[in-house]
């Protein structure tokens, strides 16, 4: 089955296919280890912000509880989407598994202030031990 090899000896077999690994060729031909450094590297251009450093409330922003900061990240628009994308997941997979369901075998849709809930008691869990 093993042409060309003697008996109790395997073949050596590289890893994939191509070139050695670590190994590119040169602009000039030449090949070279990746851990060399190359001769020619791209400008770095400056970095020149347009603002100052720091998180930048919007103008008409007044935050009264801890709500409104967290209705930065998470906007309505946001937790629709999550709530959209949770109900289709249950279209496609938990129906077929009545244990995932309510008593009766059918699947009760999320809203946005149950997976408003959701969030909070993630949240509440990774701050308290």
């Amino acid at each position: 089955a093993n042409r060309g090899v003697a008996a109790g000896q395997r073949a050596q077999r590289g890893r994939g296919r191509g070139r050695a690994r670590g190994v590119q060729p040169a602009p000039d031909g030449e090949y070279r280890i990746w851990e060399e450094e190359d001769e020619h590297l791209p400008p770095v251009f400056p970095f020149q912000p347009e603002r100052e450093a720091g998180f930048h409330f919007p103008d008409d922003f007044a935050p009264v509880c801890e709500m409104d900061f967290f209705n930065l990240f998470f906007s309505d628009n946001i937790v629709q989407c999550i709530v959209d994308n949770t109900n289709d997941y249950a279209c496609m997979r938990i129906l077929g598994r009545p244990s995932y369901a309510d008593a009766d075998g059918s699947w009760g849709h999320t809203s946005i202030a149950g997976i408003r809930k959701l969030i909070a008691f993630l949240l509440h869990m990774g701050l308290v031990r």
